[in-house]
């Protein structure tokens, strides 16, 4: 199992110093103009996270008609995770077995589970700092009078001017 490819605009916002072949044939999933709603069977946590998650990405110009499932199944890992731990911290950690000895809470089966889920899913969304990183970052578009979003100076928009230059 190596390292995920990256995808065919990530080689050209970085260049292509390793000079490897790209694909020609890699999908181009159309990205949304509007910000769905939430789909019907989601529960209210993942209700609200979506719309959070949804308004997030619309900004970022990473939501495309391909994504949603995927964000309906990372929302609703995000639910079970809330749900278990508000029974964890109604019943505690252990709770009385059927022979009345205590015995781990189930939830915490539940909670463990979503939490792996929401690590899986979200790294494909960039959700944790460390998988940031391996998404690449979009350009903001420049104008003459230089960046026009904050925190791209001047030295940054010169460099990529020309991504051969280094």
């Amino acid at each position: 199992m190596g390292r995920k490819p990256k995808p065919t605009a990530l080689h050209a916002l970085h260049g292509n110093p390793g000079k490897r072949a790209r694909n020609p044939n890699e999908p181009k999933p159309r990205y949304l103009d509007l910000l769905p709603p939430p789909p019907m069977h989601l529960r209210a946590d993942a209700c609200v996270l979506w719309s959070e998650l949804v308004a997030e990405l619309h900004r970022l110009g990473m939501l495309t008609a391909v994504d949603l499932q995927l964000l309906a199944a990372y929302t609703s890992a995000w639910a079970d995770y809330v749900e278990a731990e508000r029974t964890i911290f109604r019943y505690g950690v252990l709770t009385k077995g059927r022979d009345g000895t205590p015995v781990r809470n189930p939830a915490l089966l539940v909670r463990n589970r979503a939490m792996d889920y929401l690590l899986r899913i979200g790294s494909e969304f960039g959700f944790s700092p460390a998988s940031r990183p391996r998404l690449g970052r979009q350009l903001e578009p420049f104008d003459s009078d230089g960046p026009q979003s904050p925190g791209v100076d001047e030295f940054e928009a010169f460099l990529r001017s020309n991504p051969d230059r280094h």
